[in-house]
C-alpha cells in the first residue's frame, strides 16, 4: 500500500477502495486459476472446470458497485482537483473491463456449448482481463488515490464523500475468496 494511503484512517474512502482492490484481486486469481485448469484438461472433464470458470466470471460482475463508487464520487473528485483527463481516462478502462468481462463470458460459454472446441480463446480473454484490471488498480493505488490523498485534505470533504460511497452499493465481502 502507498505510504500516503496507509497514513489515512482506516475508514477513509481511498482506504475502502482499495481493501475493495485486494478483493477484486483475489478474485482474479481465482479466474485465472479456473481458466488455468481448463488446459490439458479431457472434453470429459471440462464442464465442471468450466462452471468454475463461470462462477468466477459471476463474481466479478459483482464489481459493479465498486465501478459506481469510483466513477460517482471518486472521479467527480478528480475533475474538482482539476485531474479531468485521469477521470476521463479511468472512467475509459472501466468501460473497457466490463466489455473484456463480456468477452470472456462469451468465450467460456462457447466453450461450455461445445467442450471440444479449443480452451485457448477463454484464456486469451481472461488475460487480456486480468492485464487491463490490474493495470487499472495499479494506477489507482500507487498514483491516482496518493495523488488525490494529498491533494485534498479536508477531512469532512473525503467523510461526505464516503456517505455517497456508500449509497452506490454494498462493499465488496473482504472475507468473499
Amino acid at each position: 500500500m502507498h505510504p500516503l494511503i496507509a497514513a489515512l484512517p482506516d475508514d477513509h474512502l481511498l482506504r475502502v477502495l482499495v481493501r475493495e482492490h485486494n478483493v477484486i484481486r483475489r478474485w482474479l486469481g481465482e479466474l485465472e486459476s479456473a481458466v488455468v485448469s481448463l488446459e490439458g484438461e479431457p472434453e470429459a472433464n471440462r464442464p465442471k472446470r468450466l462452471r468454475r470458470v463461470l462462477d468466477a466470471v459471476e463474481r466479478l460482475t459483482r464489481m459493479d458497485p465498486h465501478y459506481t463508487r469510483e466513477e460517482l464520487v471518486v472521479y467527480p473528485a478528480c475533475v474538482d482537483a482539476s485531474f479531468d483527463e485521469v477521470a476521463k481516462a479511468l472512467e475509459g478502462e472501466h468501460v473497457e473491463m466490463r466489455q473484456k468481462l463480456a468477452e470472456l463470458r462469451a468465450a467460456a460459454e462457447a466453450v461450455a456449448a461445445s467442450p471440444a472446441s479449443d480452451v485457448d480463446q477463454v484464456l486469451c480473454a481472461m488475460r487480456s482481463y486480468r492485464f487491463v484490471c490490474d493495470n487499472h488498480m495499479y494506477k489507482e493505488d500507487r498514483v491516482v488515490f496518493p495523488l488525490l490523498a494529498d491533494t485534498i485534505r479536508d477531512d469532512s470533504f473525503w467523510k461526505r464523500l464516503l456517505a455517497k460511497a456508500m449509497d452506490c452499493g454494498p462493499l465488496l465481502d473482504q472475507d468473499d475468496v
